[in-house]
């Protein structure tokens, strides 16, 4: 199998198919695993662990041509290596399904741009009531965090922001600011990486619990506030509890400054 694609939904797609003794090669153009959502350093580390199961990675390098073959297909990669693959599954990201919003006069702009509490804007930025969105297709501002209106792709948001929508709806005028604290997590090779908050605001790293080197730790992800470093994103790798223990400071606490830049 190739996997073309080191998000997510790539990753776990690999580590599956090894549990079922599948060989299984990843391409993707960053040079770590999950660099986006996770930074380089826990990339990196994630990486680590895919290769002590037999995942072969090609990284820092995209797909420049695709040949199908009578045994499956054959991907060239910029490097003008190539892979042989029965099977090739690409995870390359998603784009929000507004095609049939054309027209309506919401501003569609990557997803339905919605102000704090969930209600829908116009193109001219102007609150159309009686309406809101919810999920992955909603781009709204959480307060918590900051004022820029972001789309958060994970399926407990879409649950609570469901949840949030119908509030807003029937109190209209006098609905609440929809501030969650956004949370995923996913298992590869045994392994559980749990993620909080928003870890990619974040321009300082610090390791709060546990140990890198064990690959068992809580990462703080941080950005300079007025009283030290705000909390704006948590990664663990199994330490389920501790997790819980620093869930509720994202957004708001700070820590000392002690962090470190993130590569």
């Amino acid at each position: 199998m190739a996997v073309v694609g080191g998000g997510f939904l790539g990753c776990e797609i690999a580590s599956t198919a090894r549990e079922r003794g599948i060989a299984v090669t990843v391409v993707d153009r960053s040079a770590t695993l999950l660099h986006r959502a996770l930074g380089a350093p826990i990339g990196a580390v994630i990486g680590d662990v895919h290769r002590s199961h037999g995942v072969r990675l090609h990284l820092g390098v995209g797909v420049s041509g695709w040949t199908e073959t009578p045994r499956g297909a054959r991907l060239t990669l910029d490097d003008q290596e190539t892979i042989n693959a029965d099977l090739v599954v690409i995870g390359v990201g998603t784009d929000p399904n507004t095609e049939w919003l054309h027209g309506s006069g919401l501003d569609i702009e990557d997803g339905v741009r919605c102000d704090a509490t969930g209600h829908v804007l116009d193109t001219d930025g102007i609150r159309v009531e009686g309406v809101v969105a919810a999920g992955d297709v909603a781009r709204w501002p959480n307060h918590r965090f900051d004022t820029i209106p972001r789309r958060v792709e994970h399926w407990i948001n879409a649950v609570e922001m469901g949840q949030a929508a119908a509030n807003s709806l029937l109190a209209g005028a006098a609905a609440s600011q929809f501030t969650p604290i956004p949370r995923f997590w996913s298992h590869q090779h045994g392994m559980r990486i749990q993620a909080s908050g928003i870890p990619a605001l974040g321009t300082g790293m610090k390791i709060l619990e546990g140990s890198v080197r064990d690959k068992r730790f809580v990462a703080g992800f941080t950005r300079d506030g007025d009283e030290g470093s705000i909390l704006v994103g948590l990664i663990t790798i199994d330490m389920p509890r501790a997790m819980m223990r620093w869930l509720t400071r994202v957004g708001h606490s700070t820590i000392a400054h002690e962090s470190h830049l993130m590569a």
